[in-house]
């Protein structure tokens, strides 16, 4: 692949990804008309990138007044960790929904389903670290996973909507079931 190829490559990432947040319909358009997952996983890997760089940055603002010494104690191992979790966690997603998809009778290939949810995810993923924004970023990742399901997956809103929901809440429910869990173990300790 020449070098031009690869910037244009990366223009057209981060286009669809402008896009998306201008008319999702025509940006799944275009990741429909893509094949396999390497430009989505590039996407991911960028977008997980910023994420731990913006933490960092507000760690630094942060902890202004001791700045020599968070620098020192920054654990960039843990944040290594913490990308990684991410980027499995979207290949995992992708996985589950997979399955729970065939549950509401909506086809879709694995591959697209991950290009769905990784340029959905990508405004999760960079700024969901940042308090003030987690539940509005939560909202539109929700609604870019829908509307992506929608268009790629041909079938309607409701059903859509109504399958990414339940898997929403059977994670959630999962998260209070392994929280209480954790729980009842510490207080065992």
């Amino acid at each position: 692949m020449s070098k031009r190829s690869k910037s244009h490559k990366k223009a057209n990432i981060c286009k669809t990804f402008f896009k998306m947040l201008r008319s999702p319909q025509k940006a799944f358009k275009e990741i429909d008309l893509e094949k396999g997952i390497g430009t989505a996983l590039v996407l991911l890997l960028v977008s997980v990138l910023l994420g731990r760089i913006l933490m960092f940055l507000i760690g630094m603002f942060s902890y202004r007044d001791i700045l020599p010494i968070y620098l020192k104690e920054y654990q960039y191992a843990n944040s290594a960790m913490i990308a990684g979790a991410q980027i499995i966690g979207v290949f995992l997603i992708s996985l589950f929904m997979h399955l729970w998809l065939k549950l509401f009778r909506i086809r879709l290939k694995p591959a697209a389903l991950f290009r769905i949810i990784s340029f959905s995810a990508v405004p999760f993923i960079i700024l969901g670290s940042v308090i003030f924004f987690k539940n509005w970023i939560f909202y539109l990742t929700a609604f870019f996973v829908i509307y992506g399901i929608k268009e790629l997956g041909e079938t309607t809103g409701l059903r859509s909507a109504l399958s990414v929901m339940t898997a929403y809440f059977i994670f959630w429910l999962g998260q209070i079931i392994y929280g209480v869990i954790v729980m009842k173990i510490m207080m065992v300790m």
